[in-house]
């Protein structure tokens, strides 16, 4: 089944209401609305871990979501801060410092190309 908004709307209010078998398929639901998310914004080993960081912060922020609002936007917010997130931590990772090898190294070079010019 591919929830569209309505369901994931009241998915949600069930769950919100302590209907575990509800919370269950809203989970179930939104991992795969996240899959489809994340598909071409990551690499594919990178997708299980934000789809299940996102997650988690679905359980975390649950009571935050106002039933008077769409349930869509407020999952795909979630799922761009964590995206962002992640990218962040992804580049900072990438980053490393120049250790002492990479140090230039003192080289006779420059009075070698001093004293052929003269």
């Amino acid at each position: 089944m591919i929830a569209d908004e309505p369901t994931f709307a009241r998915l949600m209010i069930a769950s919100q209401g302590g209907d575990r078998r509800a919370y269950t398929v809203l989970l179930t639901e939104a991992q795969f609305w996240l899959e489809r998310f994340f598909r071409r914004r990551v690499p594919p080993a990178q997708i299980d871990d934000l789809v299940q960081d996102v997650l988690l912060a679905i359980h975390a922020k649950r009571a935050t979501w106002d039933e008077t609002r769409a349930f869509l936007p407020w999952l795909a917010a979630i799922a761009r801060y964590r995206w962002v997130d992640h990218l962040r931590r992804a580049y900072r990772s990438s980053e490393s410092e120049l250790g002492d090898h990479d140090a230039p190294a003192d080289s006779e070079e420059e009075a070698v190309l001093a004293r052929m010019s003269l």
